[in-house]
């Protein structure tokens, strides 16, 4: 009997990461199919959030939380990892 497939929640929050972001979602979605992404941004300026939904439009496991102001890392990674696990992430 196998075991039954782990999901994992990679949170990221980001601010001004567009060129970034387009090279680390790939990156991270390539790990497996029970991985997920999950970036909070905190409306960008530079268009992050525009780039994360047309992953997200593409690919079911790219998750976008957009802030409308700045709140700072610690607060984003708490929403979003307590969200990942409602969502039934295992990781």
């Amino acid at each position: 009997m196998t075991e039954p497939l782990k999901r994992t929640t990679i949170v990221i929050p980001t601010y001004n990461e567009r060129d970034n972001i387009q090279e680390l979602i790939p990156a991270l979605l390539a790990l497996g199919s029970g991985v997920g992404v999950l970036v909070v941004d905190d409306s960008s300026p530079d268009g992050t959030a525009a780039v994360v939904r047309q992953m997200g439009a593409s690919d079911s496991r790219v998750g976008l939380s957009l802030r409308v102001q700045r709140q700072g890392i610690g607060p984003a990674y708490i929403a979003r990892f307590q969200q990942a696990l409602r969502d039934g992430a295992d990781y």
